[in-house]
């Protein structure tokens, strides 16, 4: 047990956590707003499908 405690305060280490200088941050708010977009239009079929359905009566 103790050998894995050590092994995470390892990965918590300022030279695991603090990204090198040319890491592009740019990448992180990207992939995030892609993300959203999936999920977010799943969301939006769940909620518009019902409706469309029973108006057009068509899936």
């Amino acid at each position: 047990m103790t050998a894995r405690i050590s092994e995470m305060t390892g990965l918590l280490s300022k030279e695991h956590i603090i990204a090198p200088a040319d890491y592009n941050r740019w990448r992180v708010p990207v992939a995030s707003v892609a993300i959203h977009l999936c999920i977010g239009s799943v969301y939006a079929w769940s909620i518009y499908n019902p409706p469309l359905t029973r108006i057009h009566g068509v899936v």
